[in-house]
């Protein structure tokens, strides 16, 4: 598992203490997904041979015997579209378990077939109700899928738990060849 910060110091008490988040950490930003709604949460990722990136140049390698609430195959962000909105039909996304999230979507490009299949059944109207331009802005949704830089902005998972989490710290990286360094380590 990684925990992605910038913040050294905080990242200095995680390998002291080997706790991430705090008992008063506030609720998740993430009111509408209703996993998390009104819940002090962590933001992780699990690393694996097809999910080897992370959202931040630095962090720490952990393990855990803490369940999480839910494991996505790619950052929540991703799910969002204008307005921040949900996609219609995201929970299909959404997983009680890691190993069920990666027997569903094994690697980033099986995630993004799922979300382009979800796209292409997702009625206009449902995306953008109202809105004459709305085959338009589906259309770009589905093209921005193709872009080559879409995987690079988002091939890491998202495994979140409620805060605070007992871990037992494996490695730390401060920057991404680092953690490249480490990747190669374990897979």
């Amino acid at each position: 598992m990684l925990y992605a910060n910038d913040d050294i110091n905080y990242l200095d008490r995680i390998q002291e203490t080997e706790v991430i988040g705090t008992d008063d950490s506030s609720p998740s930003r993430w009111q509408v997904l209703h996993a998390i709604r009104d819940r002090a949460v962590v933001f992780t990722s699990c690393l694996t041979t097809n999910y080897r990136s992370a959202y931040r140049g630095k962090g720490v390698l952990f393990q855990t015997e803490e369940r999480p609430i839910y494991a996505c195959p790619t950052d929540t962000w991703t799910l969002l579209y204008e307005n921040d909105k949900f996609i219609p039909g995201v929970g299909e996304f959404l997983f009680e378990s890691i190993d069920e999230m990666l027997m569903a979507f094994p690697s980033p490009g099986h995630f993004k077939q799922g979300l382009k299949k979800l796209l292409k059944k997702t009625s206009v109207m449902e995306l953008y109700p109202g809105d004459r331009r709305a085959r338009d802005k589906k259309d770009e949704l589905l093209r921005s899928l193709d872009d080559p830089m879409w995987m690079g902005r988002n091939c890491h998972n998202e495994i979140v738990f409620e805060s605070p989490i007992k871990v037992e710290v494996l490695g730390r990286y401060d920057c991404t060849e680092e953690l490249r360094t480490l990747l190669d380590e374990m897979f």
